[in-house]
Protein backbone atom coordinates (compact mmCIF):
# COMPACT_ATOMS: atom_id res chain seq x y z
CA UNK A 1 0.00 0.00 0.00
CA UNK A 2 1.33 3.45 -1.03
CA UNK A 3 2.60 5.68 1.68
CA UNK A 4 2.66 9.38 1.36
CA UNK A 5 4.69 11.55 3.93
CA UNK A 6 2.95 14.74 5.17
CA UNK A 7 5.94 16.72 7.06
CA UNK A 8 3.57 18.68 9.35
CA UNK A 9 3.18 18.73 13.25
CA UNK A 10 -0.36 18.44 14.36
CA UNK A 11 -1.61 19.84 17.52
CA UNK A 12 -4.53 17.42 18.55
CA UNK A 13 -7.78 19.38 20.38
CA UNK A 14 -7.97 17.84 24.08
CA UNK A 15 -10.54 15.24 23.66
CA UNK A 16 -10.11 11.29 22.77
CA UNK A 17 -13.34 9.72 23.38
CA UNK A 18 -13.95 11.67 25.79
CA UNK A 19 -16.41 15.01 26.36
CA UNK A 20 -14.81 16.39 29.38
CA UNK A 21 -11.90 16.86 27.86
CA UNK A 22 -12.83 19.59 25.23
CA UNK A 23 -10.93 22.36 27.26
CA UNK A 24 -9.03 24.45 24.08
CA UNK A 25 -10.41 27.22 22.98
CA UNK A 26 -12.70 26.99 19.64
CA UNK A 27 -11.33 27.52 16.15
CA UNK A 28 -10.12 31.16 15.48
CA UNK A 29 -11.67 30.74 12.17
CA UNK A 30 -14.69 29.08 10.42
CA UNK A 31 -15.18 25.70 8.58
CA UNK A 32 -15.05 27.16 5.02
CA UNK A 33 -11.73 29.17 5.85
CA UNK A 34 -10.61 26.29 7.23
CA UNK A 35 -10.92 23.82 4.49
CA UNK A 36 -9.98 26.86 1.99
CA UNK A 37 -6.67 27.22 3.28
CA UNK A 38 -5.89 23.38 3.47
CA UNK A 39 -4.26 21.52 0.67
CA UNK A 40 -5.59 18.05 1.83
CA UNK A 41 -8.68 17.57 3.86
CA UNK A 42 -9.60 14.07 5.25
CA UNK A 43 -11.31 11.60 7.83
CA UNK A 44 -8.84 8.98 9.11
CA UNK A 45 -8.21 6.21 11.25
CA UNK A 46 -4.82 6.08 13.26
CA UNK A 47 -3.17 3.09 11.56
CA UNK A 48 -0.11 2.82 14.27
CA UNK A 49 3.00 4.53 15.05
CA UNK A 50 5.35 5.05 11.65
CA UNK A 51 8.27 2.92 12.19
CA UNK A 52 10.78 4.69 10.46
CA UNK A 53 10.22 8.38 11.52
CA UNK A 54 10.11 10.92 14.06
CA UNK A 55 9.20 10.52 17.33
CA UNK A 56 5.19 10.82 17.74
CA UNK A 57 4.71 10.33 14.12
CA UNK A 58 1.72 8.11 13.30
CA UNK A 59 -0.06 6.58 9.90
CA UNK A 60 -3.42 7.51 9.36
CA UNK A 61 -5.62 5.73 6.77
CA UNK A 62 -8.33 7.78 4.76
CA UNK A 63 -11.42 6.91 4.95
CA UNK A 64 -13.32 9.77 3.14
CA UNK A 65 -11.53 12.50 1.27
CA UNK A 66 -12.62 15.67 1.04
CA UNK A 67 -9.53 17.54 -0.54
CA UNK A 68 -6.46 16.58 -1.82
CA UNK A 69 -2.80 17.88 -3.02
CA UNK A 70 -1.56 16.20 -4.75
CA UNK A 71 -4.77 14.44 -6.14
CA UNK A 72 -2.93 10.84 -5.69
CA UNK A 73 -4.10 10.76 -2.55
CA UNK A 74 -7.13 8.41 -2.54
CA UNK A 75 -9.27 6.89 -0.21
CA UNK A 76 -7.35 3.90 2.03
CA UNK A 77 -4.04 5.51 1.07
CA UNK A 78 -1.49 5.76 4.29
CA UNK A 79 -0.66 8.97 5.26
CA UNK A 80 2.26 9.61 7.98
CA UNK A 81 2.07 12.54 9.81
CA UNK A 82 3.54 14.25 13.35
CA UNK A 83 1.33 14.54 16.21
CA UNK A 84 2.00 16.89 19.26
CA UNK A 85 0.73 14.08 21.89
CA UNK A 86 2.78 16.31 25.02
CA UNK A 87 1.81 19.84 24.65
CA UNK A 88 -0.80 21.77 25.65
CA UNK A 89 -4.19 20.03 24.35
CA UNK A 90 -2.11 17.12 23.52
CA UNK A 91 -4.21 13.68 23.52
CA UNK A 92 -0.93 11.27 24.60
CA UNK A 93 -0.56 8.34 23.10
CA UNK A 94 -2.47 7.93 20.30
CA UNK A 95 -4.41 4.01 19.64
CA UNK A 96 -5.31 2.53 16.65
CA UNK A 97 -8.56 2.99 15.17
CA UNK A 98 -8.80 6.26 16.91
CA UNK A 99 -10.61 8.77 14.01
CA UNK A 100 -9.31 11.89 13.28
CA UNK A 101 -10.82 14.70 10.54
CA UNK A 102 -7.70 16.25 9.66
CA UNK A 103 -7.19 19.77 7.55
CA UNK A 104 -3.36 19.93 6.64
CA UNK A 105 -0.49 21.71 4.79
CA UNK A 106 2.79 20.26 3.88
CA UNK A 107 5.39 21.49 5.97
CA UNK A 108 2.91 23.60 8.19
CA UNK A 109 2.66 23.47 11.92
CA UNK A 110 -0.97 23.04 12.59
CA UNK A 111 -3.61 24.58 15.47
CA UNK A 112 -5.04 22.17 17.73
CA UNK A 113 -9.00 22.39 15.33
CA UNK A 114 -6.68 21.56 12.20
CA UNK A 115 -6.95 18.07 13.56
CA UNK A 116 -10.37 16.37 15.40
CA UNK A 117 -10.92 13.65 16.87
CA UNK A 118 -14.03 11.57 15.89
CA UNK A 119 -15.34 9.87 18.81
CA UNK A 120 -17.74 6.93 17.37
CA UNK A 121 -21.02 7.44 19.16
CA UNK A 122 -21.59 3.92 19.45
CA UNK A 123 -18.84 3.08 21.68
CA UNK A 124 -20.52 5.93 24.20
CA UNK A 125 -22.32 4.85 27.17
CA UNK A 126 -23.05 8.45 28.31
CA UNK A 127 -25.13 10.85 25.97
CA UNK A 128 -23.76 14.01 25.25
CA UNK A 129 -22.78 16.59 22.66
CA UNK A 130 -20.18 16.01 20.55
CA UNK A 131 -18.79 19.42 18.68
CA UNK A 132 -16.31 17.85 16.51
CA UNK A 133 -18.55 15.28 14.40
CA UNK A 134 -20.89 18.38 13.57
CA UNK A 135 -17.82 20.20 12.02
CA UNK A 136 -17.80 16.43 9.73
CA UNK A 137 -21.17 16.73 8.88
CA UNK A 138 -21.03 20.28 8.03
CA UNK A 139 -18.25 19.77 6.16
CA UNK A 140 -20.34 16.68 4.33
CA UNK A 141 -22.79 18.84 3.82
CA UNK A 142 -21.06 22.00 2.08
CA UNK A 143 -19.17 19.54 -0.04
CA UNK A 144 -22.61 17.81 -1.45
CA UNK A 145 -23.28 17.32 -4.41
CA UNK A 146 -19.63 16.63 -5.60
CA UNK A 147 -19.37 14.94 -2.16
CA UNK A 148 -21.94 12.33 -3.45
CA UNK A 149 -22.25 9.97 0.03
CA UNK A 150 -24.70 13.08 1.92
CA UNK A 151 -24.17 14.58 5.21
CA UNK A 152 -25.02 11.13 6.82
CA UNK A 153 -23.31 8.40 5.37
CA UNK A 154 -23.32 5.98 7.96
CA UNK A 155 -25.27 4.36 10.95
CA UNK A 156 -23.00 6.16 13.10
CA UNK A 157 -23.82 9.58 11.88
CA UNK A 158 -27.50 8.83 11.92
CA UNK A 159 -27.00 8.11 15.81
CA UNK A 160 -24.98 10.96 16.72
CA UNK A 161 -27.72 13.15 14.98
CA UNK A 162 -30.60 11.25 16.78
CA UNK A 163 -28.87 11.91 20.08
CA UNK A 164 -28.13 15.62 19.77
CA UNK A 165 -31.72 15.63 19.02
CA UNK A 166 -32.60 14.15 21.80
CA UNK A 167 -30.81 15.84 24.17
CA UNK A 168 -32.41 18.71 23.28
CA UNK A 169 -35.78 17.58 23.77
CA UNK A 170 -35.49 15.13 26.86
CA UNK A 171 -32.22 16.06 28.08
CA UNK A 172 -29.00 13.93 28.60
CA UNK A 173 -29.93 11.55 30.90
CA UNK A 174 -33.54 10.37 29.94
CA UNK A 175 -31.39 10.74 26.17
CA UNK A 176 -28.58 7.78 28.15
CA UNK A 177 -31.84 5.42 29.20
CA UNK A 178 -32.52 4.68 25.27
CA UNK A 179 -28.92 3.82 24.51
CA UNK A 180 -27.57 1.96 22.67
CA UNK A 181 -29.40 3.06 19.25
CA UNK A 182 -30.25 1.41 16.26
CA UNK A 183 -30.27 2.75 12.62
CA UNK A 184 -31.57 1.33 9.42
CA UNK A 185 -31.27 3.01 6.50
CA UNK A 186 -34.71 3.06 3.95
CA UNK A 187 -36.42 4.40 1.05
CA UNK A 188 -39.38 6.81 1.09
CA UNK A 189 -42.44 5.66 -1.34
CA UNK A 190 -40.73 9.48 -2.88
CA UNK A 191 -37.33 7.60 -3.67
CA UNK A 192 -36.10 9.97 -0.63
CA UNK A 193 -33.24 8.16 1.72
CA UNK A 194 -34.01 7.85 5.25
CA UNK A 195 -32.51 6.98 8.58
CA UNK A 196 -34.52 5.49 11.18
CA UNK A 197 -32.66 5.86 14.71
CA UNK A 198 -34.65 3.88 17.34
CA UNK A 199 -33.95 3.81 21.07
CA UNK A 200 -33.66 0.09 22.89
CA UNK A 201 -35.87 1.15 25.37
CA UNK A 202 -39.85 0.81 25.22
CA UNK A 203 -40.47 4.35 26.19
CA UNK A 204 -38.23 5.30 24.05
CA UNK A 205 -38.15 7.61 20.96
CA UNK A 206 -38.02 7.08 17.10
CA UNK A 207 -36.03 9.19 14.88
CA UNK A 208 -36.11 9.92 10.95
CA UNK A 209 -33.36 11.41 9.05
CA UNK A 210 -32.55 12.90 5.99
CA UNK A 211 -29.80 10.83 4.96
CA UNK A 212 -28.61 13.31 2.49
CA UNK A 213 -28.67 16.38 4.39
CA UNK A 214 -28.68 15.09 8.12
CA UNK A 215 -31.92 16.81 8.50
CA UNK A 216 -34.41 15.52 11.53
CA UNK A 217 -37.59 15.21 9.82
CA UNK A 218 -39.48 13.02 11.93
CA UNK A 219 -39.82 12.42 15.71
CA UNK A 220 -41.79 10.45 17.94
CA UNK A 221 -42.43 7.99 20.70
CA UNK A 222 -42.35 4.33 20.36
CA UNK A 223 -45.60 2.99 20.32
Amino acid sequence: MRRTACFALITFAGLSYAPAAWACSPPEKNLHTRFTESEQVFLATVEGTTKAAQVDSYDLKIQELFKAKPETLHVGAIVSARFNTRGQCGVGELKKGTRILVMMNDGEILSSMRAMPIWLETEQAEAFLNPMFDELILLRRMLFPVHVAGATPDEDTAIHIATKALIALVGPEEAKKMKPFKAERVREKSGEPRWVVQASSKKGWTVTIDAILGDVVNLQPKR
